[in-house]
């Protein structure tokens, strides 16, 4: 698991924090003590471990639960999620490596704070044959972690359910994770007060929008890649006279999104406030930016293939940044790197992240990093 710098998860509050820092231990031990139902206690929190051989959707053999166990007296991902319903105390929901098939929508409970992809590969969590989208969370829940996963091929038609997942309202964390090939008008939906944070992860091939934000307080996103989605890399509607809003973005790749690689619409724009930094925004078949005039957004020290981003912060060049495609370079989320040559290469400056996307180590100061979410 990798180890992330305080700053990186200043949204991700208490528990999820605890957890990012202390889930190896939690691991292990529930490596050495897993039950034959997949549940295990720590003394404050109750780890369910799915078997990657039982069907994903099989339910609790006894409805009122609080072990995971099926009929078969298995640990499937229905069922976990079905146990933490009833259970109660925080649940983290263990994933070893498998392909897990989930055909309708799964409610994520509010006292689950964690889905975690436990292999060296990530869990990979397959739509096909479903509708309805893959999970959506608790209002009021959280805070959720997901980590290590791969959500692929699920459908969604309405355009306020993500294929991959809905949050109604709730602290998430999407980390090292990628969001893949789904059908419907967006992959990742978010609403209501809440705080939103993806790190080193890919969202790219959706038929729609990467991810559609409407109304949350404030999102983070860093060491991502968003490319060749049919819609928006990222999409966000708000109204600032019901919240103030902070969006950040560092490090990130948008390349090949058949809309705007970074959509923002404001009812009012005196409590919002985007920048965008050591980044890349390029290859579009629509402007890069498309914001509401008078909105705060700053782009600084990143690669922009056209003038579309309003008013710029220092360190910009207008070019194409010249990037490979998308493939496995190392990690286990797909990026795109810098070809030589390419104006990304040392743009970066001061806020740079220590690591890329794949966790490689970025140049300390005062050397430049490069724009995007990966280190040449």
């Amino acid at each position: 698991m990798k180890r992330y710098q305080g700053h990186r998860i200043w949204l991700a509050l208490g528990p999820v924090l605890l957890l990012l820092v202390g889930f190896q231990n939690c691991q292990q031990m529930a490596m050495q003590n897993v039950h034959s139902q997949g549940t295990v206690f720590d003394g404050l929190t109750q780890l369910m471990q799915v078997d990657p051989t039982e069907p994903a959707m099989n339910p609790l053999a006894q409805a009122n639960s609080s072990q995971c166990v099926t009929a078969s007296g298995k640990c499937s991902l229905n069922a976990a999620l079905q146990a933490a319903q009833n259970s109660g105390a925080q649940v983290i929901v263990q994933m070893p490596d498998g392909l897990y098939n989930v055909t309708s929508n799964l409610t994520i409970p509010g006292n689950v704070t964690a889905i975690v992809g436990s292999g060296a590969n990530g869990a990979v969590i397959d739509g096909t044959g479903g509708s309805g989208g893959l999970f959506t969370g608790t209002s009021g829940g959280g805070p959720l972690a997901m980590e290590n996963l791969t959500l692929q091929n699920a459908t969604s038609t309405a355009a306020t359910v993500g294929a991959a997942f809905t949050s109604p309202g709730e602290e998430i964390t999407i980390t090292n994770s990628s969001v893949v090939n789904h059908s419907g008008p967006v992959a990742i939906y978010v609403s209501g007060a809440g705080n939103f944070v993806m790190l080193d992860s890919t969202v790219s091939q959706n038929s729609g929008t990467g991810i559609a934000i409407v109304d949350t307080t404030s999102f983070l996103i860093e060491n991502s890649t968003f490319a060749s989605n049919g819609g928006a890399g990222v999409s966000f509607v708000g109204d600032p006279q019901t919240y103030p809003y902070l969006l950040t973005m560092n490090g990130v790749t948008m390349s090949n999104n058949s809309a705007e690689n970074i959509s923002v619409v404001s009812i009012a724009n005196a409590n919002v406030a985007m920048v965008v930094s050591n980044s890349i925004l390029a290859e579009t078949t629509a402007p890069n930016c498309s914001a509401t005039p008078g909105l705060n957004l700053i782009v600084q020290y990143s690669v922009i293939s056209d003038n579309s981003c309003g008013t710029l912060g220092a360190g910009n060049v207008i070019a194409s940044p010249l990037l490979l495609p998308l493939a496995n370079n190392g990690g286990t989320t797909q990026t795109m790197l810098p070809a030589p040559g390419s104006p990304a290469i040392g743009l970066g400056q001061f806020t740079c992240l220590g690591n890329d996307q794949r966790n490689q180590i970025r140049p300390a100061a005062p050397t430049s990093c490069d724009a995007g979410s990966v280190q040449q």
